[in-house]
């Protein structure tokens, strides 16, 4: 992935990924920690009070700066945002000084499926790839976040 990246990049290609989902606090994962690719965090958009919804508790990993280990081992950390803020970086989300870009989060329920869903606005990815400098966008992301 490492050689795919830079070659997109070398074709005057830009990528943008998701930084991940995992609250670390100083890194960010594969891809999106690669030179090539641009990284994509999560923030609130604005004050949506807390997050996960009451009943439900967020899971972020062992590596996570913040959250508290889970008891009953169903995730590695658990997380709470009590509060939320326009502009305040989501808990979850993979965060580091060399980020390079932060959106909205979009949190959505699929009732088929039967599970929460994380990712960032449609309308995001829209307006950024109109936004773009470059040739050509490529928006690519494996994890969304």
């Amino acid at each position: 992935l490492t050689h795919a990246a830079a070659n997109a990049m070398a074709a005057g290609m830009t990528l943008f990924l998701s930084s991940g989902n995992d609250g670390y606090c100083d890194s960010m994962g594969y891809p999106a920690c690669l030179d090539s690719v641009i990284s994509v965090g999560a923030v609130y958009d604005a004050n949506i009070g807390r997050n996960p919804t009451t009943g439900y508790i967020g899971c972020i990993s062992y590596g996570s700066c913040v959250g508290t280990p889970d008891p009953d081992q169903v995730c590695e950390k658990l997380y709470i945002d009590v509060t939320t803020n326009a502009d305040q970086i989501c808990t979850y989300s993979n965060s580091s000084k060399f980020a390079s870009l932060l959106a909205p989060f979009q949190l959505g329920y699929d009732d088929q499926a039967g599970w929460w869903l994380l990712g960032h606005c449609k309308r995001f990815w829209g307006d950024l790839s109109r936004m773009s400098v470059c040739r050509r966008c490529s928006c690519l992301s494996t994890e969304c976040g």
